[in-house]
């Protein structure tokens, strides 16, 4: 289902066709009870330490039957009432449709005011969607722009995003491209960085605890404004920020491709350590790192290696360094390859 259909029916703007839509996505496969504890789960993630009141599912409930069955005011029985969420297999997790859920559970703001105390309510209210470790995700936000999203990274936006300006908040990578929009701009917040984009694709590479921010554009143009310093780019261009200096360094290289490399399931080091590219193990599998030798930690490296698995990425990155590795339960080893203490493993 398209989220844009949830924000729809929060704003009371749902076309017939979008009812119809709609109707057909919540007809039929589940119990309503199963249906209030989705409620729950999203009411969770919204940081509340409660269940949401009864009386308050039941009334989200029927207000959403009554907007979706205009002309059916009689109670569905369990056999008709239903939500139904898809994951896909692999390393892609879709969760556009989880998104509608977590709306469904912010428009419960939308019982208690008039259409003006909406409006500033759906201003003040935030969705997150978020790839977990180990995971990807997509999501299309309701102009239209589509958004990818790298292993643990989140991407927050307001409920009445596309209504007055289309402005994110990002920690972690995100790969964009943004629906044309002349009217309302299009920014990035990460790190303290802000980039604005007009019908563009480009990639932000920002996480928590990381010492550089990095956008990369592949079409059409994006500013990026950091301490009152505007840089330009154009296709092609690349902008490292680097922390806590704040030194600026722009690049360009045409063998960039039409996306970045994360999407295709490859992995690019330019000049990264060993300790940098231990943190992109942790995140791409889940999986914890320890490097016992510190100055080990410190080799660079250059390259392009597909990440199928952790053993095969492990393996390349072995054949042009001094490395052995091992695993003790979910944790990785990687220690020198001359180190005797760990020859065994």
């Amino acid at each position: 289902m398209d989220i844009t259909l949830i924000h729809h029916l929060i704003n009371g703007t749902l076309t017939p066709s979008e009812r119809e839509e709609l109707r057909s996505y919540i007809s039929g496969h589940k119990t309503k009870e199963e249906f209030f504890d989705m409620f729950d789960t999203a009411w969770a993630a919204s940081g509340n330490d409660t269940s949401m009141p009864s009386d308050l599912q039941d009334r989200i409930y029927r207000k959403i039957l009554a907007q979706i069955k205009p002309d059916d005011t009689s109670a569905p029985t369990a056999s008709d009432e239903k939500i139904h969420v898809v994951k896909a297999p692999g390393l892609w997790l879709r969760i556009a449709s989880v998104c509608a859920i977590l709306i469904l559970a912010a428009g419960c703001l939308w019982l208690y005011n008039d259409r003006q105390s909406n409006m500033e309510v759906l201003a003040q209210t935030t969705f997150t969607v978020s790839a977990d470790r180990g995971q990807r995700a997509d999501v299309v936000l309701p102009d239209g722009t589509h958004v990818w999203l790298n292993s643990d990274s989140r991407l927050t936006y307001p409920a009445d995003y596309g209504v007055k300006g289309r402005h994110v908040k990002l920690e972690g990578e995100a790969s964009f491209k943004v629906a044309k929009d002349p009217d309302r701009r299009f920014t990035v917040e990460a790190m303290g960085v802000s980039t604005e984009a007009l019908g563009t694709e480009f990639n932000i590479r920002a996480y928590a605890g990381s010492n550089y921010f990095r956008a990369t554009l592949y079409q059409g143009s994006i500013k990026v404004d950091y301490d009152d310093q505007l840089s330009i780019l154009e296709p092609m261009d690349e902008l490292k920020i680097v922390f806590p200096d704040g030194d600026i360094i722009k690049s360009h290289d045409e063998d960039l491709g039409q996306e970045p490399a994360w999407r295709r399931d490859e992995l690019t080091f330019n000049g990264e350590s060993l300790i940098e590219i231990a943190e992109i193990m942790r995140r791409t599998f889940d999986t914890e790192v320890v490097i016992t030798d510190s100055s080990l930690g410190r080799e660079q490296f250059v390259g392009t290696i597909s990440n199928t698995s952790i053993t095969n990425f492990i393996d390349i990155i072995g054949l042009t360094s001094p490395i052995r590795y091992y695993f003790e339960g979910d944790t990785l080893y990687i220690a020198r390859r001359d180190d005797d203490k760990y020859i065994s493993h």
